[in-house]
Parts: structure tokens; sequence; C-alpha cells
């Protein structure tokens, strides 16, 4: 199921990575260090629409994860889902 809440987000996150491949010249043999780190975590703080308001998306997986939770409580009946 993790795999499943992931997938949503997914764009944005490729989107990201595809977004530093340009700037390193796409070099493949690129590693999650110390400079390409604070890069990829800037992704949080990006700004997404969730139920037709901008939230940082740190926020809205937060959001979605509570509505997953609340169908499968049964308080709603469809998981809100996030837009880009």
């Amino acid at each position: 199921m993790a795999d499943d809440v992931m997938e949503p987000f997914r764009p944005l996150v490729d989107m990201k990575v595809y977004k530093i491949l340009d700037q390193w010249k796409f070099n493949f043999e690129l590693n999650l260090d110390k400079n390409t780190k604070p890069l990829m975590l800037e992704i949080l703080a990006e700004k997404i629409f969730y139920n037709d308001k901008k939230y940082p998306l740190m926020v809205a997986i937060a959001n979605f994860i509570n509505s997953i939770r609340n169908v499968m409580e049964e308080k709603d009946k469809h998981i809100e889902v996030p837009t880009f």
C-alpha cells in the first residue's frame, strides 16, 4: 500500500530529479550526497493543489494520507487526490 500512496506524487518527484540531472548535465553517475540531498528535499516545500487549495507538498501528503484513512474508516466515500 505504501507504493500506492506515493504514486500520485511520482510526477512531481520525477520532474525534480529531471531538473537536477539537467543541472548536472545528465551525469547519471550523480550520487545522493551533501550537494544533491538538499536539492531533493526542496521538493517538500513545493506547492501543489490539493482539494482546490495550494499547499506545500509535505502538507498535501499528510492530507492525502488522512483522506485515505477517512475512507478506510468509512468517514468519507472518496479519496481526495492531489493535482499539479
